[in-house]
């Protein structure tokens, strides 16, 4: 009987140790991450695309709607384009993976968008073939947001 305790108490100890440097191991790497300026990011969703939508309208004739995939999305920083461009509000509606011309179709029909866009787009992406793989976002719109945005979004 006494074997049966001595096992399970070397077993708990065992797991104890286990889990500690688990935990160890993963709380460095993440404070070595922040550190390095890594921080978690917001989920990027359709609700999300909708508020930064929204942003847009909101911003008026001072909104800069930047528009593309993930070239754009990875490679601007509207925080700098901020800081270069004063008085202006850049706005990121670019989504990984997706061609942007539904979402520039969106903005050309609001006609309470006054801002400018900012669109990064190949030859690829102007295909018919490409043209609603934003679709989804734009459709969200209304859904999103009821009767906030007064006009008729989609293609």
């Amino acid at each position: 009987m006494e074997h049966a305790q001595t096992s399970k108490t070397a077993w708990l100890l065992t797991f104890s140790i286990a889990l500690l440097a688990c935990l160890a191991l993963f709380g460095s790497v993440e404070y070595h991450r922040r550190a390095q300026g890594h921080f978690p990011s917001v989920r990027d969703d359709l609700d999300l695309w909708a508020l930064e939508r929204a942003r847009v309208r909101a911003a008026g004739a001072d909104a800069i709607a930047i528009l593309g995939t993930s070239r754009i999305l990875y490679a601007l920083d509207p925080d700098v384009l901020a800081a270069k461009i004063p008085g202006k509000v850049p706005v990121m509606l670019a989504v990984n993976g997706a061609y942007p011309l539904a979402a520039l179709s969106d903005l050309a029909r609001d006609q309470n968008f006054s801002g400018s866009a900012f669109v990064d787009i190949d030859g690829r992406g102007l295909s018919r073939y490409y043209r609603d793989m934003q679709q989804a976002q734009v459709r969200h719109l209304p859904e999103a947001w009821g009767r906030a945005l007064p006009y008729t979004a989609g293609c």
